[in-house]
């Protein structure tokens, strides 16, 4: 597991790369945000209290976390790139990555 910090100034994290960008949102608002990104469902299950009830969304491909959901166009800081099949789950000031597949 490896786990980042982003900050949150629109209730979100913020994901993409070149081609697209989306805020992904975060239950609880603003402020620091924990985000975890995991090998495996297996890896998931057994370290993690998330419950299927917080599922957020499922992404596709190679993209990156940024450091910061406001950031001025083009100047996001990348905290992480990941690729691959993720299924994404947010709960107070938290969100796991969860990786269940190769691309």
């Amino acid at each position: 597991m490896q786990i980042y910090t982003t900050d949150s100034d629109i209730d979100s994290v913020l994901i993409g790369n070149d081609d697209f960008r989306v805020a992904l949102g975060v239950p609880a608002g603003d402020g620091e945000t924990t985000v975890r990104v995991y090998e495996n469902t297996e890896e998931f299950e057994e370290r993690d209290s998330l419950q299927p009830r917080d599922f957020a969304t499922i992404v596709k491909g190679t993209f990156n976390i940024y450091e910061s959901d406001c950031s001025p166009l083009g100047r996001h800081d990348v905290v992480a790139t990941l690729s691959g099949h993720y299924t994404v789950y947010a709960k107070s000031h938290r969100m796991c990555f969860v990786k269940t597949r190769e691309l």
